[in-house]
């Protein structure tokens, strides 16, 4: 099996900060922090959440590796030009060997 290749196009500094659960002060506990750089697409675009809410994506980005690969579930927020997004979602596409592709992350 072979790996497909990515574009390396990830020119845009960002901080990513992985959250799992809160602290006792109610806080979100902050398990990983990731400074890197990633390809930015600012499009806006309107989703619906489950409870039928219309949310806002202010832009998605892509990371061309695993981030985080002993994390399963990617939340938190997202540091992008001094701006601070919540993580709505992620992804992981992966390559035909089982490999990880890239990161996605949908950014409200």
């Amino acid at each position: 099996m072979r790996k497909l290749p990515y574009p390396n196009t990830d020119n845009t500094p960002i901080k990513i900060e992985i959250t799992d659960g809160l602290d006792r002060d109610g806080v979100p506990k902050i398990i990983a922090t990731i400074n890197d750089k990633c390809t930015l697409n600012s499009k806006n675009l309107y989703v619906r959440d489950t409870d039928g809410k219309l949310l806002k994506l202010e832009s998605r980005l892509y990371i061309g590796k695993d981030i985080a690969p002993d994390i399963m579930q990617l939340e938190g927020q997202v540091t992008l030009f001094g701006v601070e997004h919540k993580i709505y979602k992620s992804a992981r596409p992966r390559n035909p060997d089982g490999t990880v592709h890239h990161t996605k992350l949908e950014l409200i």
